[in-house]
């Protein structure tokens, strides 16, 4: 008996240092989001250029070079050619703590998931944490700096750019965590600190986001929120009068829009554009690209082609044998799907191609003729854009809206395709699903009859910014542009600096301004966003 009560101690002691590594000592099983990575008073020193060096020579050494198979375009975006738009990644979506930086995410990736790796998974995430620690000193170094300057956190509690006089406003962030969000801590922290929306979080960022992205917050009808109409209507967990606690609620809520409200505003040092509509208005335009992924399982399969259910691809099994006839009768798959959205489309494949006598298809669209696709030989599956013929040249397809065909047929064996998807292309790039034009008339910043259209795409990156991409003028003229400065409700961010560094010229043959993309953090939300170019030179050349 003394034994089973001896053994029955220890396992509850182990019991409870194992919950306590889970609850305490273990900050990888929290969401990204809540890996505090700074305090908001860093801000400043983030944006600096010697934060952005610094990282050059530190984690971007490793990221560039170990990691530019997947994260030049999938987020985090850390091994992006763009330096800036790395550094910038890693920061909006918390990947480093730099406090702390062995809790870095980018840290813990490599030491305990082993995702990545390009060596020995203990010792890749040793030589990370020694990047990190030298990123984090500098950041930490610069903080210092600030705050002996400014005798205080260096914060300034905007990031709004020049101002002349007046009252500078606060961010949106900065002025919900002195309304609502002293609100929401007081009261609804039992639910809604990990319970969405989790407005009560201990992580300020992630509040503000939850009632924003969520749609609980209509600044343009601050009766109708959802966070006032859940107090008045729902009488939910209401901590005193539900009515009462609904004017608190409003009240707080019209503070929080009027501590955002400059009194003098961004000084722009050259020429803007006009405002586009509210975000959220833009990407739900029928102007927004589209992708129609294929159900490669749902088709009519011909032997010998077989869709493999348990790893989920579609192909001829090793055996099989080659086919070099595209009218022979063999292996194939046909597929009826139907295309809401009258465009030109490429198709893009997830495809496995192991070797040169292994990594090709037959493709058929609608009544057209069969080509071949020679996929580019990789060790494992990946994305690849389906071309024709082994010199891989450009193929399109302008679908009209409705009923289409389409067929894929064995060519080598052992090809393997997982995923088949006509994705939207706009004549240069193809267009990520949900991706709009953003377009601005200059030619009365420009003083000339002819039209002159700033154009640049913007899709939503995820819950909490923006993706813009692919800026180009087109016009008659030939135009200089340089430092062209994203504005965010009328405001600049130092985080969105990318295109500051524009230097081009423009001709009615060549529009295109930058190649680049970057990542803008949101404000208000898509409802609530709109936004605006500033262009440091815009001038028409002779």
């Amino acid at each position: 008996m003394k034994t089973r009560l001896v053994q029955l101690k220890i396992f509850s002691i182990l019991m409870l240092i194992l919950i306590g590594y889970n609850q305490c000592g273990n900050p990888y099983n929290l969401e990204t989001t809540e890996l505090e990575y700074t305090e908001a008073p860093l801000a400043g020193s983030l944006s600096s250029s010697e934060s952005v060096d610094t990282f050059r020579t530190s984690v971007y050494s490793l990221t560039s070079q170990y990691c530019v198979g997947c994260h030049t375009t999938q987020q985090p975006q850390h091994a992006h050619p763009d330096v800036k738009t790395a550094h910038d990644a890693l920061i909006a979506l918390y990947k480093v703590n730099f406090q702390n930086p062995a809790n870095s995410r980018i840290v813990a990736k490599l030491r305990d998931d082993n995702h990545g790796c390009w060596g020995n998974c203990a010792d890749n995430s040793n030589e990370m944490l020694a990047m990190v620690e030298i990123w984090a000193d500098k950041v930490n170094e610069l903080e210092e700096e600030q705050e002996e300057t400014t005798g205080g956190n260096g914060s300034g509690g905007s990031t709004n750019g020049s101002t002349t006089g007046g009252s500078m406003a606060l961010d949106s962030v900065g002025a919900f965590e002195q309304t609502v969000y002293q609100l929401t801590t007081e009261n609804c922290i039992q639910c809604h600190a990990n319970t969405a929306p989790q407005h009560a979080n201990q992580n300020i960022q992630l509040a503000h986001d939850s009632l924003l992205n969520q749609g609980k917050i209509n600044f343009n009808n601050i009766p109708a929120s959802r966070m006032v109409q859940r107090l008045r209507v729902d009488q939910h967990n209401c901590w005193g009068n539900c009515e009462a606690n609904a004017v608190q609620m409003e009240n707080a809520i019209a503070q929080w829009k009027s501590l955002t409200e400059d009194q003098t505003g961004y000084v722009a040092e050259g020429v803007v554009s006009a405002q586009s509509d509210f975000i959220a208005n833009v990407l739900a335009s029928n102007s927004a690209s589209d992708a129609f992924a294929i159900n490669l399982a749902g088709g009519n399969i011909q032997a010998p082609f077989v869709y493999d259910n348990g790893n989920q691809y579609l192909y001829a099994p090793p055996g099989s044998g080659n086919n070099f006839d595209a009218n022979a009768n063999v292996g194939m798959a046909t597929y009826n799907i139907n295309i809401n959205k009258s465009a030109t489309y490429k198709l893009r494949a997830n495809v496995s191609a192991s070797s040169n006598n292994d990594n090709s298809f037959f493709f058929r669209v609608d009544n057209g003729n069969y080509f071949d696709w020679h996929a580019i030989v990789n060790g494992g599956f990946s994305d690849q854009i389906v071309t024709r013929g082994s010199g891989m040249q450009d193929i399109s397809f302008t679908l009209n809206a409705g009923n289409h065909t389409v067929v894929v047929k064995q060519r080598e064996d052992n090809t393997k395709l997982k995923e088949l998807s006509f994705v939207e292309f706009n004549g240069n790039t193809v267009l990520p699903p949900g991706t709009v034009y953003l377009e601005y008339e200059l030619k009365d910043l420009l003083g000339v009859q002819d039209s002159v259209v700033f154009r640049i795409k913007i899709r939503e990156f995820d819950e909490y910014s923006y993706q813009v991409y692919g800026p180009e003028i087109i016009s008659n003229y030939n135009i200089r542009v340089q430092n062209i400065k994203l504005l965010l409700n009328n405001y600049y961010n130092p985080q969105h600096s990318t295109f500051t560094f524009v230097d081009a010229m423009t001709t009615p043959q060549n529009t295109s301004v930058s190649n680049y993309a970057m990542i803008v953090l949101k404000d208000q939300g898509p409802a609530l966003d709109k936004i605006s170019f500033e262009f440091g030179t815009l001038q028409i050349m002779n």
